[in-house]
């Protein structure tokens, strides 16, 4: 390289900015500007003014004398972290400059700054859920820290301002306590843990202390499911604190294969509470049965060495099961590893069928209800399996290509919650997927048990808020009906009665071959039902398939 551009006779050492005026064959060291250069430091001309050069970094560096010296302040008033920028060549004055807070613009040559704030381009790295109705979903973000927010509002649609800042840093895992919704345990940067009490506002630095200690970036953080008081975190070594983080206990050796790898997966069996697993960043995978007295290793078939263990999952039905995913893309290695265990680590099985040879694997989930279905976020998007493993589809069309790094399941919404890397949080309703069996696909047709509609109050109006504010999206109106048809239907309805068998609504029904959605906006004609039981029929060529359906008050309502 040094030879192409023919820098003799410089301090090549000495880094920074160096300019050429004939093409590469001579150049001259301007300023030392160089920041961290594997991240940022991409230079950018003013097409129209050879003066002003901008060079990227954590502050936006802009000079205006060729590049002889640079000032810092480019960029004020909007997140720093600065990695792309595009200059109209037809106004200089117009700037597109891309940080990790989003995307920004400028229409005077960076005096001041409009961040676009309406797109959905969160960068997630793990998901929380908790137990309200609607519940809530947190999540660490890409160096904007870890929020919360509903699944779904009142108002017309979800809104930045619906959701609340919890704290900050490059926000990771985030788990909420199953006994107590506003007790949050949030991870950043290398184990920086913290107990935050939203309801109080307490807060506490639960890090483990110790000399030596080696804890992951993203460090991996669990709450036991048998007792919400026991918590683990992992350095080269597994913590456990039986006092939610106030105390802590080594509990085994270092469970990593080199001297700079970390724990970056742990996983708790919900069947057996001294059945502990655990994964490193450099290939380790151990086991525990006795909750960390000791400790086996675990030998994974045509395994390369020193790869990324991203998830381990125990089995939600049999003790013994469990599945791992592991990535390579640090080595240059693409391609998926997932397996799976039935002897707790005695032997595994790959389980990659279905899923692109050059795709990478984040996560892996099995659902409580339905212990064969099984869903699988990638580098691209998120497969669904039907065989507990054995062969894996992509799920929806919706979802654009890229990269999933976490999956949370809602057992009582039946909703599935995706923490993407790229596009913020995606969720997806998974009722007929937990009902789906082997024999389902060899009936004439099937209806499928939906969940409870809510009369959900009316939020505040969004009369005057212009285009440029961020909407996402409300679950639709009312309650989604799902059913499956063998072939395709000559006759086909779909309708709602009350417990008398009147008539309550006519809804749309497809009649061919598949996995088919309506939606019942819980109406009659104009007006909303009351609350009650109520039917749903499906006919298909003279074949009655029924299903109730509870129709509830809002929660903000009801006195039970």
């Amino acid at each position: 390289f040094w030879d192409q551009v023919n820098l003799s006779g410089l301090d090549v050492n000495e880094g920074g900015l160096f300019r050429s005026r004939d093409g590469g064959e001579s150049w001259t060291h301007l300023n030392g500007i160089n920041p961290r250069p594997f991240y940022y430091s991409q230079i950018r001309i003013d097409p129209r003014d050879e003066e002003q050069i901008y060079v990227l970094g954590t502050r936006l560096n802009v000079s205006s004398d060729g590049g002889r010296k640079f000032r810092t302040d480019g960029a004020k008033g909007i997140h720093v972290d600065h990695h792309a920028l595009w200059i109209n060549p037809k106004d200089s004055d117009h700037l597109i400059l891309g940080c990790d807070g989003g995307v920004n613009l400028s229409y005077d040559r960076g005096k001041s700054w409009e961040h676009l704030n309406n797109l959905p381009i969160g960068q997630y790295y793990a998901i929380g859920i908790d137990s309200k109705e609607p519940y809530n979903i947190y999540g660490g973000l890409q160096d904007n820290g870890t929020w919360g927010g509903p699944s779904r509002t009142r108002d017309p649609y979800i809104t930045n301002e619906h959701w609340t800042f919890v704290t900050g840093g490059d926000g990771f895992y985030c788990r909420v306590d199953p006994d107590d919704p506003d007790l949050l345990y949030c991870e950043s940067q290398y184990g920086a843990a913290l107990r935050i009490n939203r309801r109080t506002g307490a807060r506490r630095n639960i890090r483990p202390k110790g000399k030596g200690l080696r804890f992951e970036w993203n460090t991996p953080l669990e709450i036991s499911p048998f007792d919400s008081k026991r918590i683990y975190i992992g350095a080269q070594r597994l913590f456990e604190s039986g006092d939610r983080g106030n105390r802590w206990k080594v509990i085994g050796p270092d469970l990593t294969k080199t001297s700079k790898g970390s724990i970056s997966a742990i996983g708790l069996s919900p069947l057996d509470e001294d059945l502990l697993w655990v994964g490193s960043n450099d290939g380790g995978v151990s086991v525990s049965q006795d909750r960390g007295k000791s400790w086996k290793a675990c030998t994974l078939p045509q395994l390369p060495k020193l790869l990324w263990v991203t998830r381990i999952e125990p089995s939600q039905t049999a003790a013994g099961t469990a599945w791992i995913t592991i990535e390579g893309r640090r080595k240059n290695d693409f391609h998926p590893y997932i397996y799976m265990t039935r002897d707790y680590g005695k032997s595994w099985r790959s389980m990659t069928k279905g899923v692109p040879k050059d795709e990478p694997v984040y996560v892996i989930r099995q659902d409580r209800i339905n212990p064969n279905l099984l869903f699988l976020g990638t580098e691209r998007t998120v497969y669904v399996s039907l065989s507990g493993g054995r062969r894996w589809s992509r799920l929806g069309s919706d979802l654009p290509v890229v990269p999933v790094h976490d999956l949370a399941i809602h057992t009582e919404a039946g909703e599935l919650v995706a923490g993407t890397h790229g596009r913020s949080v995606w969720i997806a309703d998974i009722r007929p997927l937990q009902q789906m069996t082997a024999q389902l696909f060899f009936k004439k047709a099937h209806l499928f048990s939906s969940s409870d509609g809510v009369l959900w109050s009316s939020g505040k109006p969004r009369w005057f808020g212009g285009v440029k504010e961020f909407l996402g999206k409300n679950p639709p109106a009312g309650v989604n009906l799902w059913y499956y048809l063998g072939w395709d239907a000559e006759k086909i309805s779909l309708e709602i009665r009350d417990q008398k068998g009147k008539l309550v609504r006519k809804l749309k029904a497809e009649g061919t071959r598949g996995l088919h959605r309506s939606s019942w906006s819980l109406r009659r004609r104009r007006d909303r039902v009351s609350a009650g039981e109520y039917v749903v029929r499906l006919v298909v060529d003279g074949t009655r398939y029924e299903e109730k359906i509870e129709v509830l008050p809002d929660p903000l309502f009801r006195t039970d």
